[in-house]
């Protein structure tokens, strides 16, 4: 049975089915679908209309035919280094992967023993001289070297073909005969480029140039930098610690209302309860020691003195007893306003010592807040009382709402990750909804006027001030 007599449309495996029958037929039938899928890969080669289309049909369409299991496609790079462009089976090619090293290390290597413009077949394990642990695990150990040359000899790249089992000779000739397709689309592409009119080009790009340079000599745009903040409260009560103890319960819990004289913190009291007793004893001996000299002081002199000096300890006494009776009554924090306690974590200040005036807790208004925006000094930008701010939330970022800068610290001030930044105050739009205390997001700071060209390039300005130390 002669091939031009079959339907060129026909699968193979409907070639199978019609040619079946003899040895000599199914093999014939094997020769017309190799010989159909070379031609099909021939012409989407021809076809391909970018750089990157063909590399992902080199890397993909080739094992098709050449029974490799993964395929990498070479490109020379800086320096005329073959570097690996795209792997069979992958989108992106991650070049800091141990694989990726590998196998460049392995190309490299031997195109210093044979030129890369030879085919060559070798074993990978042959070169795994510092990258073992990768070549161990991988299982495909035989490789084949096929490079991609031009007609004057120049090489295009090179295919590196890996498989588990030998190569034979039919995959040899047929890798070799699609390296050559795969030059010749390579070359095309290439040469597709040089022969446009380059000087419209270059008149092209001349223009588009002068026009984006004096729209970014005239264009005015507004100065923006984006920070992040967080919802506080305005006017919070500070609830500090008023004596040095040790926190034994807080009654409160987090983002929880409280009411006016509402019991907020407990202190550890014994030491306290202690003193005020001791103090009480003491000034009921110092009581009964004014009695006993009052006695005496009718009769004798010496203890009309002896009196006076009861009298004074008497009032040292009185005076520690109500000490030790305040603070007493100091280790219970009762608040003062009504609103929600606003704090981290219970747990966290329960058995923790505390100094005098140290902060516990804050009780906030939830119907009072203010926007705290943390800008750092290397986005500082001139801003003005009453300029616009767009707050985006972490968990609405779709809905930004507007607000107006209220204040702006003139001093930067350390902050959590030891940064710098500038502490600005806003305050959201007249009727905007009130978001919940402690939501966070990124706002977006709107300036003074700037050329578009200085708007661009102020951070490549600033650098170069600085390296520069002008």
């Amino acid at each position: 049975m002669r091939i031009g007599s079959l339907p060129a449309t026909v699968p193979a495996n409907s070639l199978a089915q019609h040619l079946a029958g003899t040895p000599a037929q199914i093999a014939e039938v094997d020769n017309v679908s190799g010989l159909l899928a070379l031609l099909k890969i021939e012409a989407e080669a021809r076809e391909a209309v970018s750089r990157q289309q063909l590399l992902y049909l080199i890397a993909n369409e080739s094992r098709k035919l050449t029974r490799a299991r993964q395929i990498f496609v070479f490109l020379p790079g800086p320096g005329r280094v073959l570097r690996v462009e795209v792997i069979s089976g992958l989108a992106v090619v991650e070049r800091n992967s141990p694989i990726v090293q590998w196998v460049e290390h392995t190309v490299t290597r031997m195109a210093r023993e044979v030129p890369a413009t030879k085919l060559r077949e070798f074993e990978l394990k042959a070169y795994a001289s510092g990258y073992e642990s990768s070549s161990d695990g991988y299982p495909f150990q035989s490789a084949v070297w096929i490079p991609m040359l031009g007609r004057s000899g120049q090489l295009f790249g090179g295919m590196l073909l890996t498989s588990e089992a030998p190569w034979t000779q039919s995959d040899l000739v047929i890798g070799d005969r699609l390296a050559k397709t795969y030059a010749h689309a390579l070359s095309e592409l290439s040469r597709g480029w040089a022969r446009k009119p380059r000087h419209y080009l270059r008149r092209w790009l001349i223009g588009v140039g002068a026009i984006a340079a004096l729209l970014a000599l005239i264009l005015p745009v507004s100065m923006k930098a984006l920070a992040p903040f967080e919802i506080v409260a305005r006017d919070p009560f500070i609830v500090a610690a008023p004596i040095e103890g040790i926190i034994d319960q807080i009654l409160v819990q987090p983002n929880q209302p409280v009411a006016i004289g509402q019991t907020l913190v407990k202190f550890s009291d014994t030491v306290l309860k202690n003193r005020l007793a001791v103090a009480e004893r003491e000034q009921m001996v110092a009581k009964a020691q004014v009695r006993k000299n009052m006695q005496l002081a009718f009769d004798d002199v010496r203890g009309q003195h002896e009196l006076s000096v009861a009298m004074s300890d008497l009032q040292l006494k009185t005076a520690e007893r109500d000490f030790a009776s305040d603070l007493l009554q100091m280790s219970e924090i009762k608040a003062s306003r009504s609103g929600i306690a606003v704090y981290t974590d219970n747990n966290e200040f329960t058995g923790r010592p505390f100094a005098v005036g140290e902060r516990i807790m804050q009780i906030a208004n939830p119907q009072s807040i203010e926007v705290a925006i943390d800008l750092p000094i290397s986005d500082a930008i001139v801003l003005q009382s009453g300029g616009d701010v767009s707050l985006y939330f972490d968990s609405d970022p779709l809905h930004p709402q507007s607000g107006r800068i209220v204040s702006a610290d003139y001093q930067a001030r350390p902050r959590p990750g030891n940064t710098l930044a500038f502490r600005i105050v806003a305050r959201l739009a007249e009727g905007a909804s009130v978001p919940r205390l402690g939501l966070r997001g990124t706002a977006q700071l709107y300036g003074r006027s700037v050329p578009l060209g200085f708007y661009l390039f102020r951070r490549p300005l600033a650098a170069a001030r600085q390296w520069l130390g002008l």
